[in-house]
């Protein structure tokens, strides 16, 4: 095959970028750093719904407020966190910090839904992943 003569033989596509022992420690430093702030915060706006004033349900003004905090302090914070994780952070990671994502927006789907029982099952789900990603980041 003729190239043109300011062409370069491009690397094949399933070449993955490798990086330094070090690149992968500063990437993991800020992505646990991210990730702690990040959860932290999430974790307070979910306290705080469960600690609002009046009876638990969908229609309790107080618990509804403080549903929709959590709902901006979840976006903002996953939004934040995906800011802060690089492509040097480890794959079992950046993985289990998608999944937590995932979980996350279908845990708000559900509650804007009024699916209880489903809200419950995915909160189960992430405290999983959330349980292994701490780990990592205890590494």
């Amino acid at each position: 095959a003729r190239r043109r003569a300011n062409s370069r033989p491009r690397p094949p596509a399933s070449a993955s970028p490798t990086y330094t022992p070090g690149q992968v420690a500063a990437a993991m430093v800020k992505t646990c750093t991210a990730w702690w702030s990040a959860s932290s915060a999430m974790d307070d706006a979910s306290n705080a719904v469960n600690e609002s004033p009046g009876p638990a349900g969908w229609s309790n003004p107080a618990r509804q407020q403080a549903r929709d905090r959590e709902t901006d302090i979840t976006l903002a914070q996953t939004a934040y966190l995906k800011s802060q994780v690089d492509q040097a952070t480890p794959a079992q990671l950046r993985h289990l910090l998608d999944q937590y994502n995932e979980l996350s927006f279908a845990e708000l789907d559900a509650t804007v839904h009024h699916l209880g029982d489903h809200v419950d099952a995915l909160f189960k789900q992430q405290n999983a992943v959330m349980a292994d990603i701490d780990a990592q980041c205890r590494k």
